[in-house]
Protein backbone atom coordinates (compact mmCIF):
# COMPACT_ATOMS: atom_id res chain seq x y z
CA UNK A 1 0.00 0.00 0.00
CA UNK A 2 1.35 3.10 -1.15
CA UNK A 3 1.53 5.97 0.92
CA UNK A 4 -0.46 9.07 0.77
CA UNK A 5 -0.19 12.46 2.37
CA UNK A 6 -0.43 15.98 2.15
CA UNK A 7 1.76 18.83 3.61
CA UNK A 8 -0.08 21.83 4.33
CA UNK A 9 2.25 25.60 5.12
CA UNK A 10 0.75 28.80 5.76
CA UNK A 11 1.61 32.54 6.14
CA UNK A 12 0.03 34.99 8.07
CA UNK A 13 1.06 38.25 9.09
CA UNK A 14 1.94 37.67 13.05
CA UNK A 15 1.29 35.21 15.16
CA UNK A 16 -2.15 36.74 17.20
CA UNK A 17 -5.45 34.90 15.55
CA UNK A 18 -6.76 37.93 16.61
CA UNK A 19 -4.90 40.81 15.43
CA UNK A 20 -3.68 39.15 12.28
CA UNK A 21 -4.52 37.72 9.23
CA UNK A 22 -4.11 34.58 6.82
CA UNK A 23 -2.07 35.42 3.28
CA UNK A 24 -1.07 32.57 1.64
CA UNK A 25 -2.09 28.82 2.20
CA UNK A 26 0.20 26.51 0.11
CA UNK A 27 0.03 22.07 -0.29
CA UNK A 28 1.92 19.43 -1.56
CA UNK A 29 0.43 15.84 -1.93
CA UNK A 30 3.22 12.89 -1.94
CA UNK A 31 2.51 9.72 -2.67
CA UNK A 32 5.72 7.92 -0.30
CA UNK A 33 8.85 10.26 -1.13
CA UNK A 34 7.20 11.52 -4.46
CA UNK A 35 5.77 14.84 -4.82
CA UNK A 36 2.49 14.13 -6.77
CA UNK A 37 0.71 17.78 -6.93
CA UNK A 38 1.01 20.99 -5.41
CA UNK A 39 -1.68 23.70 -4.54
CA UNK A 40 -0.76 27.32 -3.33
CA UNK A 41 -3.11 30.69 -3.39
CA UNK A 42 -2.24 34.21 -2.01
CA UNK A 43 -5.04 35.47 -0.15
CA UNK A 44 -5.73 39.33 0.27
CA UNK A 45 -5.80 40.75 3.73
CA UNK A 46 -8.23 43.59 4.61
CA UNK A 47 -4.76 45.45 6.53
CA UNK A 48 -1.28 46.37 5.13
CA UNK A 49 0.79 43.55 5.29
CA UNK A 50 3.38 45.04 7.93
CA UNK A 51 7.34 45.55 6.14
CA UNK A 52 8.88 42.74 9.06
CA UNK A 53 6.76 40.29 7.91
CA UNK A 54 7.11 40.60 3.51
CA UNK A 55 11.08 40.65 4.37
CA UNK A 56 10.25 37.41 6.71
CA UNK A 57 8.86 35.46 4.42
CA UNK A 58 10.81 36.64 1.49
CA UNK A 59 13.60 35.28 3.34
CA UNK A 60 11.91 32.17 4.28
Amino acid sequence: MNNIFVAIDVETTGLSPINNELIEISAIKYEGSKKIDTFSTLIKPKKVIPNEITRFNRNN
